[in-house]
């Protein structure tokens, strides 16, 4: 993240690199500062980006955090260059407003070009065939492992599986338990040994699923990719999870065993959701019902390869399970 700069084709950019924008906001300095500082005391920054760029007396100036009262990682006289005061010193009371500048204009300029300049203006006379993609809705098949679904999927012992009744908005969905063995972890799985995304892969996955009990504190459930299909954890994966104590979904990139998990602010219940996987290089996006709860850049991001799965376990003598509607995948730049 660098506000005001496009980061792309490195990585996506962000909000925070282009600039969001609100209209009519305002606030003042609650102190005197000088042309160093780089801590702004305002007398409130509700409303305000989380970072971005304002503006006192002329003077452009980027922030990369904030308190209730003050603008943090301030760069001072930034893009002087475009025009504008530089770093001097500013009384109590002056306006700190949020205006558009050059910068607003040129770091779209910046990300347009720099796209443009991916997409090339020559497109070759047949393109490669450098997609591979996959979907299931869970209407056809049988109970039998390897045979479930479109694209006939394994159960990992101890899992249980059996089809499910039509319910209305559903022609039909798949329920996985997890045994009523204490400490049982069931999948549901495309590959049963190796890995079907190989090394690092650009994806994008997405499941619909609901849990059979909303916010069980007995309920482990995981789905995305992982080295194994019931490791308790993966050593390696990129996946939703809910541990047993849980009430919320977490966004896990996991690394030979060591782990960034973010919690999404996204409470469990037993409703059908959407969850989407997004993989862009060493960035992993994590959106849920189309909203993005999520973002791990480079941190515990694996390479190795994975298989697609979703478990679900338990840490009671008692058998727990999800109800899986839908799943697709699609792979981008592959070599055919």
């Amino acid at each position: 993240m660098t506000v005001g700069q496009t980061a792309f084709p490195t990585e996506l950019d962000t909000a925070t690199d282009l600039l969001t924008m609100y209209d009519n906001l305002g606030t003042t300095l609650s102190g005197s500062v000088d042309s160093s500082v780089t801590t702004i005391p305002v007398t409130d920054t509700t409303g305000w980006p989380t970072a971005g760029l304002f503006v006192i007396d002329g003077e452009k100036i980027t922030y990369t955090g904030k308190t209730t009262t003050t603008f943090t990682g301030c760069t001072r006289g930034a893009f002087i260059s475009e025009g504008g005061a530089g770093a001097t010193s500013h009384i109590a009371g002056a306006p700190v407003e949020q205006l558009i500048t050059a910068r607003h204009l040129n770091v779209l300029s910046d990300a347009i070009r720099a796209l443009e300049a991916k997409v090339g203006t020559t497109a070759a006379a047949r393109e490669p065939i450098s997609t591979y993609y996959v979907k299931d809705d869970f209407g056809v098949g049988t109970a039998a492992t390897g045979a479930i679904g479109e694209l006939r999927w394994t159960l990992a012992s101890p899992a249980t599986g059996a089809l499910q009744t039509v319910i209305v908005g559903n022609l039909g969905h798949f329920r996985v338990g997890s045994s009523a063995t204490l400490n049982a972890i069931g999948a549901i799985t495309l590959r049963a040994t190796g890995g079907a995304l190989q090394t690092t892969p650009d994806f994008d996955m997405r499941w619909v699923l609901r849990l059979g009990q909303a916010s069980d504190t007995a309920t482990i459930v995981r789905m995305g990719s992982v080295a194994t299909a019931t490791g308790n954890p993966p050593t390696d994966g990129i996946y939703f999870e809910k541990l047993a104590a849980d009430t919320a979904w977490f966004a896990v990139c996991r690394n030979a065993s060591a782990q960034t998990r973010n919690v999404t602010g996204v409470n469990t219940d037993a409703n059908f959701h959407r969850f989407e996987i997004v993989r862009r290089g060493a960035a992993v996006m994590f959106y849920i019902d189309g909203a993005l709860v999520s973002t791990i850049s480079t941190s515990n991001v694996p390479n190795a390869a994975q298989s697609i799965v979703a478990q679900v376990g338990n840490n009671v003598a008692v058998e727990k399970f999800i109800d899986i509607d839908f799943f697709d995948l699609a792979v981008y730049g592959m070599t055919r």
